[in-house]
C-alpha cells in the first residue's frame, strides 16, 4: 500500500515539475498577444566529393547562419511565424581535384580557392493551429508560405593552371514556396517528445549560373517536392536543466534545370536523401527564457548530377560522402 502512495506521489510530482518549463517546453506556444521569439546561431563544416569519368574532386564547405523566428498568439488555438536567416557564410572550397591520367601518364592535380553564397535568405509566413490538446498529447497543424526575393544565384570558381577566379553568389531560393505539415507530441513524467511530418513544394523557381567573364546563364527549374520526418525527445534532468535529442530524415527533391532559351539544355539533379540526428542540452533562465547548445552531424546519400546538351544526357556526375557537422546555439524568449 505504501509503496503505491509512493509511485503515485512520485508520477504526479514528475509531470508537475516537468510543466513548469514554459517556453523550454516542446509542445509550448505563446498566448494570446504574446510574442515569442526563437533565435539561433549556427556554425558547420563538411564536404563532399566527386567523379566525373576520370576525374575526381574533394570539396569542403563551411558555414555560419543568424536564424530568426518571430512568433506570435494570435489566439487560444493559433499561432503566427515570420522566418527570416541571414547566411553571413555558405563557402565551398575546392580542395583537391585530379583530371585525366592513365597507368602511363599521372593525372594533373589542382587545388582552387573556392565561392560563398551568402546574405538574406528568402521571408517564410506561417500559421500554427492546435487542433487537440489534452492531458496526455497534443496535435498541431501547420501551413506556410515563402515568397522569394529573386533569382538564385550561383557562385563559380573556374581553375585556370594555378590561378583560380571566383564570384559569390547568394542565399536565396530562387522562387517561392508552399509549406504544409502536423505534429503530434506529449508528456510522460519528466519526459517530453514530439513528432513533426512536412511537405514542401518550391516554385516558379529562377536560376543564375554566375560566370567570371561573362554575363550570368539564366536557367528555369522544375518544381521541386521536399519531405522532412523529425522526432524529438528531452528529458528534464533538474527542474533547470533539460537534455535531448532529435532524429531527422529528409528528402531535397529531385529537379530540372533547363536555359531559359533552350529547354533541350541544362542539367539535372537527383533527390538528396539525408539523415540528420542532434544532441542538445538546455538551461532555463526563467518561466520566459531559455538557453540551449546542440550539435548536429547530417549524412547525405550519393546522388548523380547530370548535364543535358540538346536534349542528350551527358556522364553523370556521382556526388558522394556529402556530410556536415553543425554548433548552434539557440535562445527561446517571451516578450
Amino acid at each position: 500500500m505504501k509503496k503505491g502512495i509512493f509511485l503515485t506521489l512520485l508520477i504526479l510530482s514528475s509531470q508537475v515539475f516537468a510543466a513548469k518549463a514554459t517556453v523550454s517546453n516542446l509542445l509550448y506556444r505563446p498566448a494570446f498577444e504574446i510574442f515569442h521569439y526563437i533565435g539561433a546561431f549556427s556554425f558547420g563544416n563538411g564536404g563532399y566529393d566527386t567523379t566525373l569519368g576520370n576525374t575526381t574532386g574533394e570539396f569542403k564547405t563551411s558555414s555560419i547562419i543568424i536564424h530568426n523566428n518571430l512568433r506570435y498568439g494570435f489566439s487560444k488555438e493559433i499561432t503566427l511565424d515570420f522566418q527570416v536567416n541571414y547566411v553571413m557564410e555558405n563557402k565551398t572550397k575546392q580542395n583537391n581535384q585530379k583530371s585525366g591520367g592513365t597507368t602511363e601518364t599521372p593525372g594533373v592535380h589542382y587545388n582552387g580557392n573556392g565561392y560563398n553564397e551568402a546574405g538574406l535568405d528568402d521571408f517564410y509566413f506561417m500559421g500554427r493551429y492546435r487542433f487537440l490538446k489534452n492531458k496526455d498529447y497534443t496535435i498541431d497543424f501547420m501551413a506556410g508560405l515563402s515568397i522569394g526575393l529573386g533569382a538564385r544565384e550561383l557562385g563559380v570558381a573556374v581553375i585556370d593552371g594555378p590561378l583560380s577566379r571566383e564570384k559569390d553568389g547568394n542565399a536565396r531560393r530562387g522562387g517561392h514556396a508552399i509549406k504544409g505539415g502536423a505534429s503530434i507530441g506529449g508528456r510522460i513524467g519528466r519526459m517530453e517528445w514530439l513528432a513533426n511530418a512536412e511537405l514542401e513544394f518550391e516554385i516558379f523557381k529562377s536560376v543564375e549560373q554566375l560566370n567570371v567573364t561573362i554575363d550570368p546563364t539564366l536557367y528555369d527549374e522544375s518544381l521541386s517536392i521536399n519531405i522532412l520526418l523529425e522526432a524529438t525527445g528531452q528529458l528534464w534532468v533538474t527542474e533547470g536543466f533539460r537534455a535531448g535529442g532529435t532524429f531527422t530524415i529528409e528528402r531535397e527533391g529531385g529537379y530540372e534545370r533547363r536555359l531559359e532559351s533552350d529547354d533541350n539544355t541544362g542539367n539535372d539533379t537527383d533527390g538528396i536523401f539525408t539523415i540528420a540526428a542532434r544532441a542538445f542540452g538546455g538551461v532555463k533562465v526563467s518561466p520566459f527564457a531559455d538557453l540551449e547548445f546542440g550539435a548536429e552531424y547530417r549524412k547525405s546519400m550519393d546522388y548523380d548530377y547530370t548535364v543535358v546538351t540538346n536534349g542528350i544526357d551527358g556522364t553523370p556526375m556521382n556526388i558522394t560522402g556529402r556530410s556536415e557537422i553543425i554548433f548552434n546555439a539557440v535562445v527561446n524568449k517571451d516578450f
